[in-house]
């Protein structure tokens, strides 16, 4: 029968790694000083890893788990409670080993909404021709581009409808994606930190 020097506890209690309970047992774990995520509180979007995303809890867990050091085998992490699990496998036997960890939530407002609420957009997609295509296929248009980016603002004309999009990559995608015609110009629209901005106007008309 093994008695632990730390704390008295026998083999016949609980298990042991060495000479000591696996209680008592020193468990090297290397934690992040300080862990911080940025969550959009208009969109909740959250900022993992230098880049923006859509937000899953369970990615975030991930995320924080992949940040922990040390000689276990894997990591878990559940942020509803702060807790670490980590396993570790020695001489055969398998321990887990729980910690405390609290990661910190500040709001903001990511570059998209940034760019939304000051009526931001790359890209002015135009539907021109017969009033009831133009007009059902601008609702799909913004239905579809609205999960991909943003839409700054619709404008109604006698001649069409006019969406103003934030990305002008998306418009490009959006229109390869329907298999439609298209003809396209690029306007200088002024410079920043010394480079060239451009907006670009996609035309489809309808017969």
């Amino acid at each position: 029968m093994n008695i632990c020097p730390k704390c008295g506890k026998t083999s016949d209690e609980i298990r042991f790694i060495g000479p000591f309970c696996e209680e008592c047992f020193e468990f090297k774990i290397k934690f992040p000083k300080k862990l911080e995520y940025l969550i959009c509180s208009k969109c909740g979007m959250v900022r993992m890893r230098g880049k923006w995303g859509k937000y899953d809890q369970k990615a975030v867990e991930e995320d924080i788990a992949g940040r922990f050091r040390g000689s276990f085998e894997r990591a878990d992490y559940y942020l509803d409670s702060e807790t670490a699990i980590f396993y570790y496998n020695i001489d055969g036997k398998i321990y887990e080993v729980e910690r405390k960890f609290s990661v910190n939530f500040v709001k903001v407002n990511c570059p998209e909404c940034v760019r939304k609420s000051g009526g931001y957009y790359e890209a002015i997609l135009q539907f021109r021709g017969e009033k009831k295509k133009r007009e059902f296929f601008a609702n799909q248009a913004y239905g579809w581009l609205k999960k991909k980016t943003f839409v700054s603002k619709v404008v109604e004309r006698k001649e069409g409808i006019d969406l103003y999009v934030g990305r002008g990559k998306t418009v490009v995608e959006f229109l390869k994606d329907m298999g439609w015609t298209y003809r396209s110009s690029r306007k200088l629209s002024g410079e920043k930190e010394g480079k060239r901005f451009y907006r670009t106007t996609y035309v489809v008309r309808f017969e």
